[in-house]
């Protein structure tokens, strides 16, 4: 979708999750019958939350796999290494959607399973090849197109035992190499590919306060180091991509940047500053990144002390790094200025008059705002110059289920 965009999106959750329309107050323009047919609505999973099958052709662990196992980890005590079972019933699982309508499926490649020694210059695992490619085909024969994604925060475990998974500037090389191993083996079947998803996610409760896996809190340090070598793994993809597996040009690449929309709690001036501050740390620490090549002010300025910084070349490989930009929005905030407060804003879920910004689903952090969507479309016309915007995930939880 590019340009002035009517609110659409669908939700992504898991493995099969319900279409839906946003109707975006107060009144985004509405959608034509024609501009409803160049939407192209989809359903979508990962391989952690779905695939299962967790050592079945030599696939090594995940640091999920690892993380599940501990008590109290995992509210329900699930774990990957069934999960939907996938692995096992990918026929049946597409031929449910096939039956719902679905022309799209955003799924992501376990590296563990394509790579179980996931480092530079190891081999493949045949069984994870032909799981993959009998996947792609059999979305095919359904009339289904695959988008897929190459990380979706399941790191494999021997990396980051090696040297801390995201931690070290290899995990480049490491990445770059996986991506092209990916490429080559599976172009012939997939056009539409994603390197991270929600590296916001990642760096934050993954290699930040540890509340995901591999669950080591590494604090503002390993927050920002994450991001900073996930950047250049992503541009170092793209470059191989578009080098040798994207001549002909029908293929795109981009990563799926999450965010919550800021709207400012006032239309005082300290309010509107508070809600960009917000948005430059939420979305524009890697949208700025892979669109102007280098951070936002805003981050440079309040996290100097953790803030790696790019070379000259770094950020000209960053610079336009992608061919579609991705967006995972559920929700939306206040943001107003507080004094004092070292990050620039102050979250708050009711406005002036104590009305809450909208009904809480059944994920506390969510509230059901579909204004947001709008409001976060156009935002990204206006800063990155009018990008081909895929909304790859949205919806809400919903009470009780």
């Amino acid at each position: 979708m590019a340009g002035k965009a009517c609110a659409l999106g669908f939700a992504g959750w898991l493995l099969v999750s319900s279409l839906v329309v946003v109707q975006s107050l107060p009144g985004p323009p509405e959608c034509k019958a024609e501009t409803l047919q160049k939407v192209e609505f989809g359903v979508g999973s990962s391989a952690a939350q779905s695939e299962g099958g967790a050592a079945a052709g030599g696939r090594s662990p995940s640091v999920w796999d690892i993380f599940a196992k501990q008590p109290g980890k995992i509210q329900d005590g699930s774990s990957p290494a069934v999960a939907t079972d996938f692995f096992n019933k990918y026929k049946q699982d597409i031929a449910l959607m096939k039956s719902m309508g679905v022309k799209n499926f955003r799924m992501s490649i376990s590296w563990s399973r394509l790579l179980p020694q996931a480092v530079k210059g190891s081999s493949t695992s045949p069984e994870g090849v032909q799981f993959y490619r009998a996947v792609f085909k059999e979305l095919k024969d359904n009339g289904i197109e695959p988008a897929v994604t190459l990380y979706h925060w399941d790191m494999p475990q021997v990396l980051q035992d090696k040297y801390q998974g995201l931690l070290d500037r290899q995990f480049i090389d490491d990445f770059t190499y996986f991506a092209e191993v990916a490429f080559k083996t599976f172009g012939d079947q997939v056009r539409k590919w994603t390197t991270f998803n929600e590296p916001w996610v990642t760096c934050n409760l993954q290699y930040g306060n540890g509340d995901f896996a591999p669950g080591i809190t590494y604090g503002d340090s390993g927050k920002w180091k994450c991001g900073h070598y996930l950047l250049l793994a992503h541009a170092n993809a793209v470059r191989v991509f578009r080098q040798k597996y994207n001549t002909n040009k029908k293929g795109r690449i981009g990563m799926a940047l999450w965010s919550e929309w800021s709207e400012p709690w006032t239309d005082k001036l300290e309010d509107k500053r508070a809600a960009q501050n917000k948005i430059d740390i939420d979305f524009g620490w890697f949208a700025d990144a892979i669109h102007f090549g280098d951070y936002p002010e805003q981050a440079k300025r309040t996290q100097g002390a953790f803030l790696p910084v790019f070379t000259d070349a770094e950020k000209k490989l960053l610079r336009r790094s992608y061919d579609y930009m991705g967006l995972t929005l559920y929700t939306a905030k206040y943001a107003s200025e507080v004094p004092g407060n070292p990050n620039g804003w102050w979250v708050r879920t009711t406005d002036v008059n104590n009305k809450v910004i909208g009904q809480q689903a059944e994920s506390y952090w969510l509230y059901n705002v579909p204004w947001s969507m709008n409001r976060m479309l156009t935002y990204m016309k206006n800063r990155y110059d009018n990008p081909y915007i895929w909304v790859l995930e949205n919806g809400i939880s919903e009470k009780d289920e």
